[in-house]
């Protein structure tokens, strides 16, 4: 398992979890994270996002990219446990027309 324990992200082969806040300052170890699983053959990402807080502009940035790689690998990209104020985002933006949803959200 990779363990960035700054960032709040680790990776257990195609599913990433994410422990806090994604930002510009670590958002490339998502998409790091993200890519790897990619690459390695794994079919379905899937991101829980079970105790993630808050994503910034640049994280959903991240996640688009990371979803179009997958795509593009005829894979995809599953949101897991996303929490009904992440849901709004994603909602706002219309990625929740471009992301797979499972799981039920809990309040960060």
């Amino acid at each position: 398992m990779d363990t960035d324990k700054a960032s709040g992200i680790t990776r257990d082969g195609g599913r990433i979890t994410i422990v806090g806040e994604v930002r510009q300052h670590n958002r490339s170890e998502l998409k790091e994270q993200a890519y790897d699983a990619i690459i390695e053959g794994h079919k379905a990402v899937t991101i829980d996002m079970r105790e993630c807080g808050y994503l910034d502009s640049s994280a959903l940035g991240v996640l688009c990219s990371i979803w179009r790689e997958a795509s593009a690998r005829g894979g995809v990209v599953r949101l897991e446990h996303v929490h009904e104020e992440l849901r709004t985002l994603f909602q706002i933006t219309k990625l929740d027309e471009v992301f797979e949803f499972a799981g039920q959200g809990t309040p960060a």
